[in-house]
């Protein structure tokens, strides 16, 4: 779903707010990200504002602070930061916030009132794929499961990440 569309489909069926701030991780692009989706759909209730949080690596050891960020702010307490960072550089989400809210004029980034949602995905092999397939497949899954947490990846305070999941089948 187009974000635009989201947002202004909220004032049609507005939910209950809440206070404080959730991030929501979003991939380049224009489309809504699942995990907002799902944390509607369930629970009926937004914060007051809702940041939607890009980061990019760029092919560059690193960026220019002043080519740091993009903010972008929406109707109904949405903001859109499209963050960039060299390959030779630490993601620091909480950072970024605070530099971004700076510049757009929102208050100020803080930590005991900020949600971050981060999904996390369940693979799970079909058992009725070949046996070539399968060992594939189920290689793959065991990889993914080293892969950095994303709570260290960004430098996100572990006690304020919540984690949506879903269970996705391969084939």
């Amino acid at each position: 779903m187009p974000l635009k569309a989201f947002i202004s489909s909220l004032s049609n069926d507005a939910p209950y707010r809440v206070s404080g701030t959730a991030v929501f991780l979003m991939a380049a692009g224009d489309s809504v990200p699942t995990t907002l989706l799902h944390h509607l759909k369930h629970t009926q209730v937004l914060h007051q504002q809702v940041v939607l949080l890009t980061l990019l690596t760029e092919e560059i050891p690193r960026v220019p602070q002043e080519e740091r960020f993009d903010v972008k702010c929406f109707d109904q307490g949405f903001v859109r930061i499209v963050g960039r960072y060299g390959y030779m550089e630490s993601l620091d989400a909480p950072d970024l916030l605070k530099q971004a809210f700076q510049r757009a004029g929102r208050d100020t980034y803080d930590a005991m009132t900020t949600s971050f949602y981060l999904g996390r995905e369940t693979l799970t092999v079909r058992p009725e794929l070949n046996i070539g397939r399968r060992l594939l497949l189920s290689l793959f899954i065991l990889l993914r499961k080293n892969e950095l947490d994303a709570t260290t990846h960004l430098a996100v305070p572990p006690n304020r990440v919540v984690e949506m999941g879903a269970r996705l089948d391969l084939v």
